[in-house]
């Protein structure tokens, strides 16, 4: 006769419980721990991220806006000179076209081979000529004198002065830019800019809009940073290894459609750069850039 056993039934199911509640509180404290260290990691992940982020931005500046003030000036694209008794200004005795980057006509020297000639022509392929009365030319290094018989002139507007307005950048640390260096690129053009007190050919100038001269301090402040984009380009005089002629021009700046790039390097900081463009048509004396 069989019986039945209800209290080692109970027992048995009693012990088993306990060893699946235990396992499972096992898993549960396990996984808690993993999800612990991870929580952990990603703060540390988020804290470092956070960090670099900031280090990112620490010094640096955020350009507002771009305007330029503009000259009116008067260029020539053609000169006819009346060469000297025995002198010569071209290889084939008769004309012969220059390619220059830029020419000052004013005590400039024009290198070339002897050839007797009465008469010739100086073509130039730029259109930044100013005219004078009374300029130089050479033959194999001899200076003569010439005389302008004509020019073929045209007046043009170009932006000489360009002035960008900057701020803090967001999560930037106040900016001095007393110590920046600003690096001007425009065509055929590539310097690096100090800062001084007034903008040149080596150097850019601030002026304090709201709150200091060079310091950043506060998110409100504003700086105008100031560029001589005319007397960048017009400074450099350029000369070719073999002898021929590399003349320069009367400081011209920006001409209608042309671009630069501006780059504001904060000492100790980040960088900046902005793109500049003249308007297709330059006609007033203040234009956005």
């Amino acid at each position: 006769m069989s019986r039945t056993r209800h209290g080692d039934d109970r027992g048995g199911i009693g012990v088993g419980t306990l060893v699946v509640y235990a396992g499972v509180v096992l898993v549960a404290a396990t996984g808690a721990g993993v999800a612990l260290a991870a929580a952990t990691s990603l703060d540390v992940t988020a804290m470092s991220f956070g960090a670099e982020t900031l280090s990112e931005f620490t010094g640096r500046v955020d350009v507002q806006s771009t305007t330029g003030g503009t000259t009116e000036s008067t260029v020539v694209s053609t000169l006819t000179v009346r060469i000297q008794d025995g002198e010569s200004v071209a290889s084939d005795g008769k004309t012969r076209t220059l390619t220059v980057d830029e020419i000052d006509l004013e005590g400039t020297s024009l290198v070339d081979s002897a050839a007797a000639a009465d008469r010739g022509t100086i073509a130039v392929e730029t259109d930044e000529l100013n005219a004078t009365d009374d300029p130089v030319t050479a033959t194999e290094g001899n200076e003569v004198n010439v005389t302008v018989l004509e020019t073929d002139e045209r007046t043009v507007r170009t932006v000489d002065d360009v002035r960008a307005t900057v701020a803090r950048a967001p999560g930037s640390d106040p900016v001095d830019l007393a110590d920046a260096t600003v690096r001007y690129e425009g065509r055929e053009t590539v310097r690096t800019l100090e800062r001084g007190d007034e903008a040149d050919g080596d150097a850019f100038a601030t002026t304090g809009v709201v709150g200091d001269e060079t310091r950043l301090s506060e998110r409100g402040d504003r700086i105008h940073l100031e560029i001589d984009a005319a007397a960048v380009r017009g400074t450099e005089v350029l000369e070719n290894d073999d002898g021929e002629l590399r003349a320069r021009t009367d400081a011209v700046g920006l001409e209608a459609d042309e671009t630069a790039t501006i780059t504001v390097d904060v000492a100790g900081g980040g960088t900046t750069e902005v793109r500049v463009r003249a308007p297709t048509t330059v006609e007033d004396e203040a234009v956005r850039l």
